[in-house]
């Protein structure tokens, strides 16, 4: 019975958030979508459409829901909010080419729901660190090897907030699904010639996929291990 109302009530929660969704990314302050320096520019029409898009974002939440709550309760909140950030993370990515900082507080907020299964306090302190650093020594020997940043600011926040929810082997995992996941796609588009080999694209969304498939798939059963 218990488990049957945990299960109501967060598919009800991963409703409401696919629904919010939307709604919120439609209404965010346009400086949050600007880089620093960038000038305000006049927006036509939705940035989503609500229709179809916000009854999708419902159903795709509440089945993320749905399997989230056969694990623990809190967990499955703190999973449910981290989805909601990292989605709408990857759409700004996607259309705008940034990541604002206030969906990665939100994002790193979900750490709050992980705290009761650290096994130290050094968990979330190492592995925000060791994502922190390996992000940056990336980005400094893709500028050094081909005289351009290869992974942007709001990426190494990202995974930074990633490393501080899920530790540093947590982090890794994610950050090597999302590689891959980049890299087998970019080499899709090359071969069909839908992309050139310098072109930059947006990694969010990769990464958005990556933590899915952790959060959903891998976390509920390997926590223990990764924790």
């Amino acid at each position: 019975m218990v488990q049957t109302v945990e299960t109501i009530a967060l598919v009800i929660i991963g409703g409401f958030l696919g629904y919010f969704g939307i709604w919120f990314f439609n209404r965010m302050p346009q400086k949050w979508l600007l880089d620093y320096g960038q000038e305000p520019f006049e927006e036509e029409g939705q940035r989503i459409k609500s229709y179809p898009f916000k009854y999708l974002m419902v159903a795709f939440m509440a089945i993320c829901a749905v399997k989230l709550s056969l694990g623990d309760i809190y967990i499955a909140l703190g999973s449910l909010m981290a989805i909601w950030a990292l989605m709408l993370i990857a759409i700004a990515d996607k259309k705008y080419q940034i990541i604002p900082d206030q969906l990665v507080i939100v994002l790193m907020m979900s750490a709050i729901s992980f705290v009761h299964r650290y096994v130290s306090y050094k968990v979330p302190l190492f592995g925000g660190l060791i994502a922190f650093g390996v992000m940056v020594l990336i980005a400094l020997l893709g500028k050094l090897i081909y005289r351009r940043y290869v992974i942007g600011g709001g990426d190494i926040k990202v995974y930074t907030a990633l490393g501080i929810i899920f530790g540093a082997r947590g982090f890794l995992a994610i950050f090597i699904m999302a590689t891959l996941l980049s890299a087998v796609h970019f080499g899709y588009l090359l071969i069909r010639k839908k992309a050139k080999k310098d072109e930059e694209r947006p990694l969010a969304i990769y990464i958005f996929l990556a933590a899915l498939i952790y959060l959903v798939i891998l976390y509920p059963g390997i926590n223990e291990i990764l924790l």
